[in-house]
């Protein structure tokens, strides 16, 4: 009885490498003709656009992200001498 057990467990666990081996090397065989497929229609070192224009597109918005912080900077101080400006004359009335 205790033969047939380990037997069994034994044979269970062959089975479960099996599988999973059999798994590993189909997962295997799909990358490589994916790399392979890939590598027969070769790249397209012409095209500069990226995926619907996305390099364009971040160039342009870090474009104008650069802009407006350097616009900020230049008109920052000035915007916050105004505001004390309005907030002493608001708070001294003249009576």
């Amino acid at each position: 009885m205790r033969q047939m057990l380990s037997r069994k467990w034994i044979q269970h666990q062959y089975a479960a490498m099996i599988r999973i081996l059999a798994t590993a090397e189909e997962k295997r065989a799909t990358v490589w003709s994916d790399l392979n497929e890939r590598l027969e229609h070769g790249v397209d070192l012409h095209s500069r656009r990226g995926v619907e224009g996305a390099i364009w597109t971040i160039l342009s918005v870090s474009l104008v992200a650069v802009i407006a912080v350097t616009v900020l900077f230049t008109l920052g101080p000035k915007l916050i001498q105004l505001g004390q400006n309005a907030v002493s004359k608001v708070q001294s009335p003249p009576w």
